[in-house]
């Protein structure tokens, strides 16, 4: 499934950036899902996500990241730098 695809993808890669994820890595027990911790100010994390960066998330549970079927791999990839150069925000 491609939702699983994607999202699979945009967990491992913020894993891999030392990111929390609230969210299991298991596709069966997240789907779309994908969650991760952000126990500094999640609000500038998200607005400086979405004006530097152009991504929209929520600030449901921690940072929540959705991909669906309209988004690329390259998506994913942007959204994960992004939470690269917002690492001091989103790491606290």
């Amino acid at each position: 499934m491609r939702v699983t695809e994607l999202a699979t993808a945009l967990k491992e890669g913020l894993a891999e950036l030392g990111m929390t994820l609230v969210t299991p890595l298991d596709a069966e027990l997240s789907g779309g899902v994908c969650i991760i911790e952000v126990p500094g100010d999640r609000g500038t994390a998200l607005r400086r996500l979405y004006e530097e960066h152009g991504i929209a998330g929520a600030g449901t549970g921690g940072l929540r990241l959705c991909p669906h079927v309209y988004n690329t791999m390259d998506h994913i990839a942007r959204a994960i730098d992004a939470a690269k150069t917002l690492r001091e925000v989103i790491l606290g």
